[in-house]
């Protein structure tokens, strides 16, 4: 008997397929439909076709289908000189093995089967087994991919050469999406001391949205190890690694989560329509496209469309990203003008496509209801909605997140005397920002972005440091934008100044150059001596509340927990790039 290295996948029996099942048979007889969905009539498997057997309470059911010969790749590389004396047809079978245990259905995939299951598996299912054993003292982590709650970055991958306990890498902002991990030996011998080949081994796992042991397994084994990851699965899961939980649930995300984003988007809409100049949007949030997020943020024109019937029309275009959302409201309203129901509105708003270009060319496309990120109150809880995925926050994060926010705030606030004009009520970001402009030392570079990128919109320079000014209203969900703009544009600087070109910085001293020729009195050999400075980048945000209450002191008026972690991640990211952070709250 060969051994064979298997991932487990555990299947999802939310899905809304399976909500009419009353038992596991009747649930595996639908998942066997929805595999057979894009096959032909001939190679469709029947639930009674699979070779089954039961063993110690578990059942065992296996699938195998042949897919139809075709010709291998190398056929058309070579020429038939060389190809007619030889057979280039191949044929891949696909294996799924599904197993029982009353409670849990576990899968395991062989071949190229992988694609036929993704609909229907429990996405954070290696995860959360992960948790319901970890040691986060004792078990140390080979590796992690994460992607940020918050930032630039949709995906990071570390690497350690020494192996890190798990507590020591536990970030806010961060969720992890794999783990390659040696658990303690305390819970090796606890769990899978079957799986010991000598007495002091250590079990190495990789988990994810699968659980794999990372050594070859005999059927035997496999069976064993199935068999126990059926009583942990019975466990509690622990607080580890990530502050959040990924809703797996897709029924409560259909029928509780996204309509709150609906609604949301619905309440701006009516209010719009109702109050027209004297409108003003209660929904907070980030947009943007959540798998090209540099892509989007670079782009210099989108392109707003509409389905119709089989195809999509343009119905606006803007260079200005945060007019997307206004243009859509102004469209929604032009094609519902009277009494709209609510069902008909998300109808048309799920048809909306939001297309962004550089240069000329397609920087990415996605829906519009993908780009948003916010937080929304639901049952009592905060649920966040990240990149099209929603999460809910672990309750015992929230007092540590709130600590290390505020302990940020008091220790990186810019000294006042560096960015101290008030913001006069009315006054538009561009409006504030250009007070600056007629004092010494100062810079404004709002709204001049060479490369899509916009360095600043405040430079202050004294003899020692130049200061990199991002200015935002509200410390709320918008914080998230600013974060970005701050990580790009430390990003482009540090390329930049790598470089022998200053290309970028060329191109940005030219512009401001031309819009403002009685302020640009030195040459830019002087400009770019700015920077062989100390660089600190600043986030400075005027308050979105109506008392203006000062964040240091009074900081449990703020509740966006976005905001806060937009602020942690920005931090982290700066150091990356050896820059400082300070945070500056602009009087009203």
């Amino acid at each position: 008997m060969i051994n064979q290295i298997v991932k487990i996948y555990r299947l999802n029996k939310d899905y809304y397929k399976f909500q009419e099942c009353e038992t596991n048979t009747s649930i595996l007889r639908i998942a066997v439909q929805i595999i057979n969905e894009k096959k032909s009539t001939k190679e469709k498997i029947k639930f009674e076709d699979l070779s089954s057997f039961e063993e110690n309470g578990l059942k065992y059911y296996l699938l195998v289908h042949k897919h139809k010969e075709k010709k291998s790749d190398w056929f058309v590389f070579f020429p038939a000189l060389l190809t007619s004396d030889w057979d280039f047809n191949q044929r891949n079978i696909s294996i799924i093995l599904f197993v029982d245990n009353g409670i849990d259905i576990f899968i395991v995939v062989g071949g190229s089967a992988f694609r036929q299951i993704v609909k229907i598996i429990d996405h954070t299912f290696g995860l959360r087994l992960l948790s319901k054993i970890i040691s986060p003292n004792e078990d140390k982590i080979l590796s992690i991919n994460t992607r940020g709650v918050t930032g630039t970055r949709s995906g990071l991958s570390e690497q350690y050469r020494d192996e890190i306990r798990v507590a020591d890498f536990a970030k806010f902002g961060k969720l992890p999406t794999e783990v390659h991990l040696t658990l303690s030996q305390k819970i090796t011998d606890e769990y899978f001391s079957f799986l010991k080949s000598k007495p002091n081994e250590k079990v190495k796992i990789h988990v994810g949205t699968s659980f794999k042991i990372k050594k070859s397994l005999t059927f035997n084994e496999l069976k064993s190890l199935i068999i126990e990851l059926g009583f942990i699965m019975e466990l509690e899961e622990q607080e580890y690694l990530s502050s959040f939980i990924q809703e797996s649930n897709p029924k409560l995300i259909s029928e509780n989560f996204q309509p709150l984003l609906i609604r949301a988007i619905f309440n701006d809409f009516a209010n719009k329509k109702r109050d027209n100049t004297n409108y003003t949007q209660s929904f907070k949030f980030d947009f943007c496209n959540p798998n090209k997020i540099i892509e989007f943020y670079s782009a210099d024109r989108y392109i707003l469309t509409e389905k119709s019937g089989g195809s999509y029309n343009t119905f606006a275009e803007t260079t200005n990203k945060g007019e997307i959302y206004d243009l859509v409201l102004k469209r929604m309203i032009d094609e519902f003008p009277g009494e709209t129901k609510l069902f008909d509105f998300q109808i048309f708003i799920q048809g909306l496509r939001i297309i962004a270009y550089q240069d000329g060319k397609k920087n990415c496309s996605s829906s519009f209801l993908f780009h948003f990120t916010s937080e929304f109150s639901f049952d009592n809880q905060t649920v966040f909605l990240i990149d099209n995925k929603w999460y809910r926050l672990k309750n015992s994060f929230l007092k540590d997140l709130d600590a290390e926010c505020l302990s940020t705030l008091k220790r990186n606030k810019l000294p006042n005397s560096i960015f101290s004009l008030q913001y006069n009520s009315g006054e538009t970001e561009y409006e504030y920002n250009l007070k600056y402009h007629d004092y010494d030392n100062y810079y404004v570079f709002d709204t001049i972005t060479p490369q899509g990128i916009e360095m600043c919109d405040v430079l202050f320079t004294s003899e020692e440091t130049t200061y990199l000014i991002h200015v935002k209203k509200g410390f709320d969900n918008s914080m998230r934008e600013l974060t970005n703009q701050i990580t790009l544009s430390a990003r482009r600087l540090t390329t930049e100044l790598k470089s022998d070109s200053s290309e970028y910085l060329r191109k940005l001293w030219e512009s401001y150059s031309k819009k403002y020729p009685d302020k640009a009195e030195i040459e830019f050999d002087e400009f770019l001596k700015f920077f062989d400075k100390k660089i600190v980048y600043v986030l400075a945000f005027i308050s979105h509340r109506a008392d203006n209450a000062n964040i240091i002191n009074l900081f449990n008026k703020y509740r966006s927990n976005i905001a806060k972690y937009s602020l942690l991640e920005c931090g982290i990211d700066l150091q990356e790039y050896r820059y400082e952070l300070n945070i500056c709250q602009i009087k009203k």
